[in-house]
């Protein structure tokens, strides 16, 4: 599921699913949410591409307006081993789920994986999660946050 932010200014993309060790099959829950946001540039044209097998997820995400850098980002899940890339940098998501790429020119990407647990499907939810989150860890840029 994929959602555009407020005035172009990014995106939200989340994959939802089942666990392969959840208790019941028939839970479905956010397994990977992307929050994609510049709070300074918007955006016009997104490119996506992706694809989802039963060992490895993949993400490929740009924002592009005319006259502006682009912005975006690439990822792999391997749920076999729960490690992530996303650009060049790993992560295990079993310290958290949810990810927050952030670009404000003139500073460099910043990829923040969110440590707390996020079970809900619910956009709006996510984004309440991911902007309370980052205020405890000192990150400010996501107070303006929010969807169309």
């Amino acid at each position: 599921m994929a959602i555009e932010l407020d005035d172009g200014t990014g995106r939200i993309d989340l994959l939802i699913g089942r666990s392969k060790k959840a208790d019941s099959q028939k839970t479905t829950r956010t397994l990977l949410a992307y929050i994609l946001f510049d709070p300074v540039r918007s955006f016009d044209k997104v490119d996506f591409s992706g694809g989802d097998g039963l060992d490895v997820s993949a993400t490929n995400v740009t924002l592009n307006a005319q006259g502006t850098t682009s912005f975006g980002y690439g990822s792999i899940w391997n749920r076999t081993s729960d490690s992530m890339a996303i650009q060049d940098k790993e992560f295990s998501r079993r310290n958290g789920y949810v990810f927050v790429i952030l670009q404000a020119n003139p500073y460099a990407q910043d990829i923040i994986q969110l440590p707390a647990i996020c079970d809900t499907t619910d956009v709006n939810e996510v984004i309440r999660f991911a902007k309370n989150q980052c205020e405890a860890l000192g990150e400010t840029r996501l107070r303006s946050l929010r969807l169309k």
